[in-house]
């Protein structure tokens, strides 16, 4: 809109000038184009202008139309639309003109017009006259107003306003000029005048002003000119411009003439002149929730009079003063006297606020006022008695002290704000003992609570206590210091209360519960923020819990508990309580826990999970140190399996039980990259009755007593990436071991560990029932005693991958037990390194037992095994038990122990079957034989030996009482084989005998003990039932 008669105006002298060049030429149409530096009341400008004859009398006068518009540096625009009349006397060489123009200019903040008039009489002198009428708004504010310095005055507080405005001036000017000296095919011209400015409420001047003027060819004018006033000062402006066609001549045939300047432009200001005014006054502080000016009522200590400033009212009067007032006023009071204040009731809508503490409000003219008075030293004013609040009130700045029952109560109330107070020796009402001297207690409190930066000490009972049993709350303590009390924050929302709950950066120092929250019934938390809090016992004194977190019946909650510091708890740090049907998503992340020094059961946080209920737990980035119970501890007593556990990133040092424990935990638990270091029992400890499925990723496990890591009922877990060092040994219970799992079923995957300098074994699985699929892979395992022992009994079933370990121990490399009616369907252990430690021997590379009814297919394949004492690789088959045995490619080397320190040693007993196949392993350097294979009792035996290299040892197959046993050899190096059938009862059977040796590159084949030898086909060898 600004621009819509800008644009008209220009549209309409570019159609004048088009359509007049068909007018008669005496006086011809004229486009101009000029520059002009800053002036006094405007910016430096671009311009265009037109200059159309609409009616002429040849030589005699024109009628004419000027147009003009002009951009200034800050694009903002303007121009004119000016309607003039010229009439030249030839006999005096003289024109004279008058002229009516409409003027616009869009400063951006502001959009003026006036109507300009003017007259003018050009000759040998020179004289012309202008005046400028602002029309329409004359003035435009251009920035927001100040507010300064409030005050107060009777009831109200007043505020200083200074607005900017800008102001389009009035005005008049004249001058008068001549002809100074010809300049090319022009002339110079000098000018001088008086001019006045007027305009806005105090802008108003006299000025002078000088001018030259050139027109050196008929087409180029320029022009320069030096003035003076008081609200401009001195300026010097420049214009420069050009013609087309030319205009400004003023000599024809050689002889100064005045009428070449009948096409001149009209000499007058370029632009409506604007002026900055600074407006200032006085306004009353409007309260942006009523839309009416704030309303003070004054007390003081020494007041006597109607709550004015002037005249304030005294402590005593407080009564007066609430009774006085109404919705959105404010109850001042001043620090002062030596009275203290009686127990009194806030008005609902009202604040009372004391000028201790700075004191802030918003105004619909300027927020966050600072009120007079407020921020100075001084003692608080004391209030003693309980100060009862009602809804939208604050309470702010006040001593309460031994009031009996509650300090600040408030019942059925919204919107409350309770602040830098000192709440102290509140006492219990024997009258009344629901009111047992707490600080602060506020029953179905909701809106907006806020308790912020108050001292509350010494009180009987709890320091802040909020109950709720309906409607939604948005509870936010913050910053408040609490000691001294019994309890300290207490929270309790019940029925179907529902809300939110910012508990942040509060400093405790109490003997019982520092947060306490408890929701039961329906009742909602959406949001439940515990953080920045600095939590403790008292000078000489104990905490019982640091924070607790209770959920009943089907509460729901999401919580954060962060950035807390908590030391010197007897019972927990943190404690989560789940029961019922609860919902919860707990997040409990980057607290210190210290000192929590109870019993057995003092954990550092503690989660405990009841009947039904339903939780998202992550307790991550938390660091605990010296608690007699667990640094972090995890129970179920429910059957749901559907919970969600993550235990991430936690420092736990020096506990007298586990760094961290799960007792009987449904569902999923992640517990990754944790440190847990100088630990009295075991470093990680998990129960899971069958239905816990985890994965322990990360850890760093240093120091415990008893394993590492300790699984009992668990099932599909993956344990990889760990560092498990010093476990040692504190009773038979606690051996000492790396890893340590009982009832471990489903899939097991334990791989990728660093399992050094344990007291016993480095990895231990006990199974009597079940299934697992179980996966040991690329661990390092070291200076432990024995490495991996896995130990299947009862009916416990399942498969075993032991792959590409790197053992270095000075017991057993890798022990696998099975026994009862144990059954693993694929054994397989392969690829393993297996050497004594650095110093030390190693005792058995590999051994694997069944006995009873235990079946297994068991392939021992690619491992390197040196170093050993005792055997290499090891097989004791017992009692029923059936077994179908793969060992290939492996080598062992330097089997130093006695004469029955073997590479492969296999001895079956009782009523064993086995099939064993025995290939292209290499045997060497072995105190004992390179091979034995000794059969007793009724035990049935099927042995392939093809193509194994027995370095500097020999082979010995045995068999003893009715034992059956029936071998085929081929294929392996030149080395001694000796068949012993030891007993008359025994007949050996061996595939192809006659060609023994020739099948073996020229073994020899040596026969002892009272059986015999026999030569058979391998069909007729003994097969598994």
């Amino acid at each position: 809109m600004k621009f819509t008669q800008l644009a008209y105006m220009t549209v309409l002298w570019v159609v004048a000038i088009a359509s007049s060049v068909v007018a008669q030429t005496t006086v011809s149409p004229r486009f101009e184009i000029r520059y002009t530096t800053e002036g006094a009341g405007f910016d430096s400008l671009g311009s265009v202008e037109g200059f159309v004859p609409l009616f002429q009398t040849p030589g005699s006068n024109v009628t004419f139309f000027q147009g003009r518009a002009f951009v200034d540096n800050d694009s903002h625009m303007g121009g004119n639309l000016l309607l003039g009349h010229r009439t030249y006397n030839r006999e005096s060489d003289r024109i004279v003109g008058t002229y009516i123009s409409y003027d616009i200019r869009d400063t951006d903040k502001s959009y003026f017009t006036q109507l300009g008039l003017g007259i003018e009489s050009l000759g040998n002198w020179d004289f012309r006259a202008n005046a400028y009428l602002p029309l329409g708004n004359t003035s435009e504010q251009a920035a927001p107003s100040i507010y300064t310095n409030p005050v107060f005055s009777g009831s109200n507080l007043n505020l200083n306003r200074s607005r900017l405005y800008q102001v389009s001036l009035s005005g008049v000017d004249a001058e008068v000029g001549t002809r100074l000296a010809s300049l090319g095919a022009g002339d110079l011209r000098g000018y001088a005048g008086l001019y006045y400015l007027s305009g806005g409420e105090s802008r108003e001047a006299f000025g002078w002003k000088t001018r030259l003027e050139a027109n050196p060819t008929n087409f180029l004018g320029m022009s320069l000119s030096l003035q003076n006033d008081a609200l401009y000062d001195t300026r010097a402006v420049f214009s420069i411009g050009l013609s087309f066609p030319s205009s400004g001549a003023t000599r024809t045939a050689g002889k100064p003439s005045n009428w070449g300047r009948m096409a001149g432009t009209i000499d007058r200001l370029p632009a409506i002149l604007v002026a900055n005014e600074t407006r200032q006054d006085t306004v009353l502080a409007t309260n942006p929730a009523t839309g009416q000016p704030w309303r003070f009522i004054h007390v003081t200590g020494v007041g006597n009079s109607d709550g004015t400033f002037e005249s304030p009212y005294a402590y005593s009067e407080i009564a007066k003063a609430t009774g006085a007032a109404r919705i959105g006023d404010i109850i001042y009071v001043r620090s002062g006297g030596s009275t203290s204040i009686p127990s009194f009731n806030i008005p609902s809508g009202v604040q009372v606020l004391s000028n201790i503490p700075e004191q802030r409000i918003d105004a619909v003219e300027l927020s966050n006022i600072k009120l007079p008075f407020s921020g100075t030293t001084g003692v608080l004013p004391t209030v003693g008695g309980t100060v009862t609040l009602a809804s939208n009130t604050t309470l702010s700045g006040f001593n309460i002290n031994g009031a009996s029952g509650a300090g600040v109560r408030g019942t059925n109330v919204s919107n409350v704000t309770i602040r830098d107070n000192r709440i102290q020796n509140s006492i219990t009402n024997p009258a009344n003992l629901t009111n047992l001297g707490e600080g602060i207690f506020l029953t179905q409190a909701t809106g907006k609570v806020n308790i912020l930066n108050n001292i509350i000490n010494q009180n009987a009972n709890t320091g802040i206590l909020i109950n709720n049993n309906a409607g939604s709350t948005d509870l936010t303590l913050a910053n408040n210091q609490i000691a001294d009390n019994f309890n300290s924050i207490r929270v309790n929302l019940n029925g179907t209360a529902t809300g939110t709950a910012q508990i942040t950066s509060n400093q405790i120092t109490n003997s019982g519960t520092g947060i306490d929250v408890n929701l039961s019934e329906k009742a909602q938390l959406t949001n439940l923020t515990i953080n920045k809090n600095t939590i403790t016992a008292p000078t000489g004194g104990t905490l019982d819990q640091g924070v607790n977190v209770t959920a009943f019946d089907n509460a729901k909650a999401t919580v954060a508990i962060a950035d807390n510091t908590i030391r010197k708890a007897t019972t927990e740090g943190i404690g989560l309580f789940l029961n019922q049907n609860s919902d919860t998503k707990i997040n409990v992340a980057g607290n210190t826990i210290e000192n929590v020094q109870g019993d057995s059961f003092s954990d550092g946080i503690d989660l405990q999970l009841f009947d039904n209920a339903k939780s998202d737990v992550n307790i991550s980035g938390n660091t605990i140190n010296n608690v007699t119970g667990r640094g972090i501890s995890a129970s179920s007593f429910n059957d749901t399996t559907s919970n969600n556990l993550n235990i991430v990133g936690n420092k736990v040092s020096n506990t007298t039980f586990e760094g961290i424990g799960l007792d009987d935990v449904g569902g999923s638990a992640t517990i990754n990259n944790n440190t847990i270091t100088n630990i009295g029992n075991y470093g990680l400890f998990f129960t899971g009755l069958g239905k816990l499925n985890s994965t322990i990723i990360g850890n760093t496990i240093d120091g415990t007593v008893g394993a590492g890591i300790q699984g009992i009922n668990i099932s599909n877990t993956t344990i990889q990436n760990n560092t498990i060092k010093n476990a040692i040994t504190g009773n038979p219970e606690k051996l000492g071991e790396g890893i340590f799992l009982t009832q471990a079923t489903g899939k097991l995957n334990i791989s990728n560990n660093t399992i050094n300098k344990n007291a016993n074994t480095g990895i231990l699985i006990n199974n009597n029932a079940g299934s697992t699929d179980l996966t040991l892979a690329n661990n390092q395992i070291a200076d432990n005693f024995n490495s991996i022992r896995v130990n299947l009994n009862g009916t416990a079933t399942g498969t075993a991958q032991i792959t590409s370990n790197q053992i270095n121990n000075s017991g057993t490399g890798i022990d696998v037990n099975l026994s009862e009616k144990a059954q693993l369907t694929n054994l397989t252990i392969n690829k393993n390194n297996i050497n004594a430690p650095t110093g030390g021997t190693l005792n058995q590379g590999i051994n694997v037992v069944a006995l009873d009814d235990a079946k297994a297919t068991v392939t021992v394949a690619d491992n390197t095994i040196r170093n050993s004492i005792s055997d290499g690789i090891k097989f004791s088959l017992n009692q029923n038990s059936v077994t179908q045995i793969n060992v290939t490619g492996n080598t062992i080397e330097k089997v130093q122990g006695s004469i029955f320190s073997d590479g492969i040693d296999f001895e079956i007993f009782d009523n064993a079957n086995a099939v064993i196949k025995i290939s292209d392993n290499k045997v060497s350097d072995t105190t004992g034989l390179g091979l034995y294979i000794g059969a007793l009792g009724s035990s049935q035996t099927f042995t392939t030996i093809n193509s194994n290299t027995f370095t500097a040892s020999s082979v010995e197959i045995a068999a003893y009482d009715s034992a059956r046993i029936c071998s085929a050899i081929n294929s392996n190096n030149k080395t001694s084989f000796t068949l012993v059938p030891n007993d008359a009862t025994v007949t050996y059977q061996v595939v192809d005998a006659a060609t023994l040796s020739t099948r073996n590159n020229g073994a020899t084949i040596t026969n002892s003990g009272s059986g015999s030898v026999a030569n058979v086909s391998a069909a007729t060898c003994p097969r598994l039932p």
